[in-house]
């Protein structure tokens, strides 16, 4: 019976009046059968060498290549290719090996692998001088992944003895200074979602307020927004400016929003729905202040800490300046640091529009009981931070 063939009995078993189905037959034991199964083919550290692939192979490539400028005094310098070589240790006689894991043990050596990177220096008259393979650190290296000297005879028990490495030994562990180190895995709220508490126990102390832990594609960069309501009033904590909220108007302002109207159409579905506009026009009337996009922005940037106690008008050219550079950092902050997860830079200014007002319907949903509030420590609500994802938070 072809696979197809099996999933159409299946589907067909399962249906009916009666509503009888194979499940009534199904056993406990019959459930350890494919726990047992699933171990077997792939073993009880699969998710830790996977996680850890995937960070050698593509995760430091996509960080580095993420932000691979640097600016200062008209020198540019650009980071190009990375390169990843097998562990190797370098002799007294200088002599540079590749090394296995239980010759690490034995020596106390580090498992560890050399990161390089192709860097190009443009000097203040234009000339470009390229450098390969510039020494950028040292990573460890997990035991039996693909960067390990023993994955290509992973599968190779004679020659695994041959090296007097054992045939059972699985990997997923570092070998630091000769020692062996587990990285532990760990259970965090799951990024990218919004999630709706209240009595915010921090100031501002918000009634009520959406949350989400919004994390980059790379996965190596992370800020959290909230949206709260607070005396009636509802407003934005915006990473990187800590001391203060900004309204809920200045913000869809300064992401491009050009009137009320507008900020209504991104917050609700049905714009007659009058006890959501009731709540809601009260807040965006609280923006009135700022009526364009860099009034708005000039409102926020003041009020990071690169920006606090200065005091700004146009009067001077200095003060100009001084307004100018604080639009330009708020601009820098909503496009990076606003919302990660959507994309940087300011053509993802209209999908945070959407997404700020996604998080604000949720608020009022639930302010007005129309949706439950969500539950910290529910499992559904829960994701594993394994190797890979901590190492790349780290690097």
């Amino acid at each position: 019976m072809s696979k197809s063939e099996k999933l159409m009995f299946i589907s067909n078993s399962g249906g009916g009046s009666s509503g009888h189905g194979p499940s009534e037959n199904i056993t406990n034991e019959m459930t350890w059968t494919v726990v047992e199964s699933f171990f077997s083919e792939y073993g009880l550290v699969h998710h830790q060498l996977e996680s850890y692939n995937e960070f050698v192979l593509s995760g430091i490539s996509h960080i580095i290549n993420a932000d691979n400028r640097i600016e200062e005094k008209e020198w540019v310098v650009e980071f190009g290719e990375v390169t990843l070589d097998r562990p190797s240790h370098k002799e007294i006689s200088s002599e540079i090996r590749k090394i296995t894991p239980k010759e690490c043990i034995d020596r106390d050596i580090t498992y560890q692998a050399s990161l390089h990177v192709d860097i190009e220096i443009t000097n203040p008259s234009g000339s470009k001088k390229i450098h390969e393979k510039v020494l950028l650190g040292y990573v460890p290296v997990m035991v039996k992944s693909e960067l390990c000297n023993l994955y290509p005879i992973r599968h190779d028990n004679q020659a695994l003895a041959s090296l007097q490495e054992d045939v059972y030994d699985t990997g997923g562990y570092f070998i630091i200074k000769g020692g062996c180190k587990v990285i532990a895995s760990q259970e965090r709220t799951s990024p990218n979602k919004v999630y709706v508490f209240r009595n915010r126990k921090t100031s501002p102390k918000y009634e009520h307020y959406s949350e989400i832990r919004s994390c980059s594609l790379s996965g190596a960069h992370s800020t959290t927004t909230q949206v709260g309501m607070l005396k009636g009033q509802i407003s934005v904590q915006v990473p990187y400016i800590e001391m203060s909220s900004i309204p809920i108007g200045t913000m869809f302002r300064a992401l491009g929003a050009k009137n009320e109207e507008e900020m209504i159409c991104y917050i609700l579905p049905n714009r007659n729905d009058k006890e959501l506009l009731t709540i809601l026009i009260k807040s965006l009337e609280h923006s009135w202040e700022c009526d364009s996009q860099n009034m708005a922005l000039h409102y926020i940037g003041k009020r990071g800490k690169k920006f606090s106690g200065t005091k700004v008008n146009d009067k001077s050219e200095k003060e100009e300046a001084i307004k100018s550079e604080a639009i330009s950092y708020s601009r820098h902050l909503l496009g990076k640091e606003f919302l990660p997860h959507l994309g940087e830079g300011e053509d993802t200014f209209v999908k945070k529009r959407f997404y700020l007002g996604y998080m604000v319907l949720k608020l009022l949903y639930a302010l007005l009981g129309r949706s439950r509030l969500e539950d910290r420590d529910h499992f559904a609500n829960k994701r594993i931070a394994t190797a890979g994802v901590l190492l790349s938070q780290q690097f």
